[in-house]
């Protein structure tokens, strides 16, 4: 059986955004300690600094490939995802570029957010057509 064009470019960009966005968004938080640890976390390897902005940068590049998917496919449950999902990206994006150190998981929560609010709009969009 073969999957639809939407469950691929879909599955594809929220598979990347968990090891591209949240995989690096989660170590946020703990830079130090993994440093003490021996972790060789992106982080620790490039800084934090440099963490983030990769962080925010996947974000907006995985925003730009799940529109035109949606612009490609043009059906409402991806077109619905990829709004969710560029709204999601850009409120990580500026917990990631604007540092507080008084809450430094601010990234990774604002992307578990976004992960289940993009996949709750497009298993609604799915109901609902």
């Amino acid at each position: 059986m073969r999957s639809p064009p939407r469950a691929a470019v879909f599955a594809v960009v929220l598979s990347l955004g968990v090891g591209l966005i949240a995989a690096v968004a989660k170590d946020l938080g703990s830079t130090r300690g993994d440093s003490l640890a021996g972790r060789r976390t992106l982080a620790v390897v490039r800084g934090e600094h440099s963490a983030r902005r990769f962080c925010a940068s996947s974000g907006v590049a995985l925003t730009l490939i799940l529109t035109a998917g949606a612009v490609w496919v043009r059906e409402l449950p991806l077109e619905a995802a990829a709004a969710v999902f560029a709204v999601g990206a850009l409120c990580v994006a500026g917990h990631c570029l604007a540092v507080r150190r008084d809450r430094p998981r601010a990234p990774y929560r604002s992307w578990m957010v976004t992960q289940y609010a993009v996949h709750l709009t497009a298993l609604g969009a799915l109901l609902w057509t």
